[in-house]
């Protein structure tokens, strides 16, 4: 996929069920502005490693203030991430949202 195609810097990621007031599509593109090497968006998760399974785990409390991660139905990225984006859902089809926290964080 060749960067220069896309002429913007951002990309706004939307699954096909996600609807955004544009409120909520520019507040996110202003704080993406403000974080231009960070996955901004909605909706956030948190996860957590379960010792009893030996695995990770999202944690559904809706109440939680804490998050960890950002998944990608809708969400702002710089478009150099595409390429890594796109390599790893081609690779590992239902493992991207992690993969993206992993990217983002390292």
């Amino acid at each position: 996929m060749p960067l220069d195609l896309i002429q913007t810097e951002a990309i706004l990621s939307l699954d096909d069920d996600v609807t955004l007031t544009v409120t909520e599509i520019e507040k996110g593109f202003s704080v993406w502005k403000e974080n231009r090497e960070r996955l901004v968006g909605y909706p956030q998760r948190d996860f957590e490693f379960r010792p009893g399974s030996k695995d990770w785990a999202y944690k559904t409390d809706s109440r939680s203030k804490s998050y960890s991660m950002i998944l990608t139905g809708a969400a702002f990225f710089h478009k150099a991430t595409i390429i890594v984006i796109h390599m790893f859902v081609t690779c590992f089809r239902n493992q991207h949202e992690i993969f993206v926290l992993y990217v983002f964080k390292h």
